[in-house]
């Protein structure tokens, strides 16, 4: 009995530190996006390929609201490319038309620059960072089976945390 106890220690240690991790991940995730808030950062998620490789599709970019004035070129900005559209798109600035309040910008993947000037006022701000891929997980949160799986996974790693202290 006692060899048998000794054989399942190092398999009950993993379980227990993939639990573990498992929960701390489970828990911090939802933060990634809450609490930059506080910071007054928003997080966007990259749904096309115009920024790459430089930003590749589905990562989560940070933007802090900015002076629009202040935008150098080179810099990447999160704007509304039109009045109409409520999808953010996010490229680097070619030019800043202080003058006439206008920011010419361009996708990193994109051969010529966008057809029209973004405004100083659909201008949400200016990227500070950004974490690759995981605004595909955030995306996958946010619908229902997503939801399920998370409050599922969560729920699992509890058990198993419980169970194996």
């Amino acid at each position: 009995m006692n060899e048998e106890k000794r054989r399942r220690k190092p398999f009950k240690r993993i379980l227990r530190f993939f639990s573990a991790g498992m929960l701390l991940v489970l828990i911090l995730f939802p933060l990634m996006t809450i609490a930059p808030k506080v910071f007054g950062i928003q997080s966007y998620v990259i749904i096309s390929g115009s920024m790459e490789p430089s930003i590749p599709t589905g990562s989560l970019v940070y933007v802090r609201s900015t002076n629009t004035e202040i935008i150098q070129e080179g810099d990447i900005i999160t704007f509304y490319s039109n009045r109409n559209s409520s999808l953010p798109t996010t490229h680097r600035v070619v030019e800043n038309k202080a003058s006439e309040k206008e920011i010419i910008t361009k996708g990193d993947a994109n051969e010529k620059e966008d057809i029209l000037p973004v405004r100083y006022a659909d201008v949400l701000g200016k990227v500070v960072f950004f974490l690759p891929y995981l605004g595909k997980l955030l995306l996958l949160l946010s619908t229902v089976q997503g939801k399920i799986v998370y409050v599922m996974l969560f729920g699992f790693t509890m058990m198993m945390n419980y169970r194996n202290n």
